[in-house]
């Protein structure tokens, strides 16, 4: 089981400075098992750097149009039932599971930012030029 100490260390042994952006597309299960769980790893990030963001991403909101661009990735017409359960976004949403709990966890920190896209927002600490310069 891993500990605070030394997932912290492995963190500042990246020797990325304190100063510089990260950003974290993590999965807690990938770490193995971390004493105190996603609280210990948010918080040895804490010790790389001030300038943290996650992808807080909300599929939920989603509506795939009955038409649109050839080539644009998507199955137009595909999703009527799907549609149907469409959310309006708002940042108090949770991060889709699909993201994972590390990312849920770190947008309900208190002095986290979340940009307003309805469906591919990102959450940051001490990054508030970024976060609201995000748009559709």
């Amino acid at each position: 089981m891993f500990s605070y100490r030394e997932i912290a260390t492995a963190f500042v042994n990246l020797q990325i400075p304190y100063d510089s952006p990260v950003i974290v597309h993590g999965s807690l299960s990938s770490f193995g098992e971390v004493k105190g769980g996603s609280e210990t790893i948010l918080g040895a990030l804490s010790t790389m750097s001030h300038q943290v963001m996650f992808p807080s991403f909300t599929f939920k909101t989603m509506i795939i149009p009955n038409d649109g661009p050839p080539d644009n990735g998507m199955t137009y017409g595909s999703s009527a039932d799907l549609n149907l359960m469409a959310e309006f976004y708002n940042p108090g949403m949770p991060v889709d599971p699909l993201i994972g709990v590390l990312a849920e966890r770190f947008r309900t920190i208190p002095n986290v930012s979340r940009s307003s896209h309805p469906i591919l927002s990102f959450a940051a600490m001490n990054m508030d030029q970024v976060i609201h310069a995000q748009s559709l």
